[in-house]
C-alpha cells in the first residue's frame, strides 16, 4: 500500500521539489515562488483543498492535490482531483490506483460525497478500475463515495 501524508507547511520544500519536476514534465512555466504561492493556502490548512505526499514522507515519489466544494446536485461536499503525479521512475507499479482508492475512502470518511477528475484519455482505464465512470465525453470521470 502506498503511504499518504497530508502536507502541511513543514512539507513545502518537498512539495516544491516534486511540483518542479511535474512542471518540467508537463511543460508548465512557473518559478519556485509561483509554485509555493499556488500551494501555500493548501499547506496552511485552507478548507478549499489539500495536498498529499505519496510514498515515504522523507523521500516522496509523488503528490496528489484536491480541491473541495459544495454541490447542490449531489447534496454534499465534492472533491476534485486537480493533480496526481508520480515520478516517472516508479510509475507502472499500481500506485496511482492505490492512491485513488485510498483517497476515496479517506475523503468519504470526512464527508466528501463525490470525487471527479478531468483526465487524459490515456488514464481512462486507470480511473475505471478505481471505480470512476465517464460523466461526459470521457474526459470528466466521477465516482460517488
Amino acid at each position: 500500500m502506498t503511504a499518504l501524508h497530508l502536507c502541511g507547511t513543514a512539507d513545502a520544500s518537498r512539495l516544491s521539489a516534486l511540483t518542479a519536476q511535474y512542471d518540467l514534465e508537463m511543460g508548465v512555466s512557473r518559478n519556485d515562488e509561483e509554485r509555493r504561492a499556488a500551494f501555500a493556502p493548501l499547506l496552511d490548512g485552507s478548507p478549499h483543498g489539500a495536498v498529499w505526499l505519496l510514498g515515504p514522507k522523507v523521500s516522496p515519489v509523488g503528490f496528489a492535490a484536491f480541491s473541495f466544494g459544495w454541490s447542490p446536485d449531489v447534496s454534499g461536499l465534492i472533491g476534485r482531483l486537480e493533480t496526481l503525479w508520480i515520478r516517472p521512475g516508479v510509475r507502472g507499479r499500481g500506485m496511482a490506483g492505490e492512491v485513488l482508492v485510498a483517497m476515496g475512502k479517506s475523503l468519504a470518511e470526512h464527508g466528501v460525497c463525490q470525487l471527479s477528475a478531468y483526465i487524459p484519455v490515456a488514464a481512462e482505464r486507470l480511473f475505471i478500475r478505481s471505480g470512476f465512470i465517464a460523466a461526459d465525453d470521457g474526459r470528466l470521470m466521477q465516482t460517488r463515495l
